[in-house]
């Protein structure tokens, strides 16, 4: 996928998630993401934390 954008054919790589928090943090922290969807709530804030990785990563969210 990599040497398919670095040939121009697609943007970004990135992931999208209704899974545990822990993964999605993992995830993000591995750098194979340009991007993640996840799902944050203004009542239910569990992914805080997934947030704060995707950002330590420069990762879109």
């Amino acid at each position: 996928v990599r040497r398919w954008q670095a040939d121009g054919r697609i943007g970004h790589v990135g992931f999208s998630t209704h899974g545990p928090t822990a993964l999605i943090v993992e995830a993000c922290a591995s750098g194979a993401f340009d991007y993640v969807n996840l799902h944050w709530y203004y009542i239910r804030q569990d992914n805080g934390p997934a947030l704060d990785a995707a950002r330590r990563q420069d990762m879109g969210v």
